[in-house]
């Protein structure tokens, strides 16, 4: 991990591993964990964050995961409160404790921690072998695909559903997405019976129908890359930033198909 470089990525710069308890040191973030910020309003004094700021937070997550992607890893943990905020409103992607590393982008690589010794759900995975399980983080199935609390691996694909988890989280200032459902078993009845997140009031109705709801299709190739993804956000931001009377540039669709 102490590798990996970019501005949206938080710096790992050594471990200790001769005492106990073993400890990371990383850089610090005087924020602290993005979902606590959020549901604090924001920078002391402030109502909240503007439309523009809440894109620009969009932006810089989605730039850092799409740079992890770039270098062959999965998340498998991507939410709010593993994002640190810094000085400016820089954000950066945190907490590898449930990183994969994948030679491609497309195939279902490693099981869930959780799955079964049976996959019921017919959706094909690749046989490999995994990596030690891992304790699952506090209600992080609240952000899982769909394949995968079915049962099936997790892949770059499972990233960007969860990535859509978090951009909801950013619109609603940090609630607990389906906060009226309380066990792992209620959220996945109701997402594998095709339930989906609400749109926030602070969500404009376009970007949500084009971008955040299809981080939600189904089928995970249907859904958009972190590059697609990044390029409308940028532009959304900058439709945010324009003052009143200047034409608004289109958002349009991705070029992707979705047949």
């Amino acid at each position: 991990m102490k590798r990996l470089r970019h501005p949206n990525v938080v710096k790992l710069y050594g471990m200790v591993t001769r005492s106990h308890p073993l400890m990371v040191v990383m850089e610090l973030l005087p924020h602290g964990p993005l979902n606590t910020f959020l549901a604090s309003s924001g920078y002391p004094g402030s109502d909240q964050l503007s439309p523009v700021q809440r894109v620009g937070v969009c932006v810089g997550v989605c730039a850092g995961v799409r740079y992890l992607a770039g270098e062959g890893l999965i998340h498998g943990d991507l939410s709010a409160r593993n994002v640190l905020v810094g000085s400016d409103l820089a954000v950066k992607v945190a907490d590898f404790s449930f990183a994969r590393l994948i030679r491609s982008p497309f195939p279902l690589l490693f099981p869930n921690p959780q799955e079964n010794d049976h996959n019921t759900s017919g959706r094909q995975t690749t046989t490999t072998t995994p990596p030690p399980p891992l304790t699952t983080a506090i209600n992080s199935y609240r952000w899982e695909a769909v394949e995968v609390l079915e049962g099936c691996g997790q892949s770059v694909w499972t990233d960007v559903w969860s990535f859509g988890v978090l951009m909801w989280e950013v619109f609603t200032r940090g609630r607990l997405p389906y906060n009226l459902l309380h066990t792992r078993q209620d959220v996945q009845d109701y997402v594998c019976e095709g339930g989906r997140l609400s749109r926030p009031r602070l969500c404009p109705q376009e970007p949500w129908d084009q971008l955040i709801t299809r981080c939600w299709l189904e089928e995970p190739q249907q859904r958009p890359t972190f590059d697609d993804m990044l390029d409308y956000l940028k532009k959304w931001q900058e439709n945010e930033a324009n003052p009143k009377g200047i034409r608004k540039i289109k958002l349009g669709i991705f070029n992707r198909g979705f047949d």
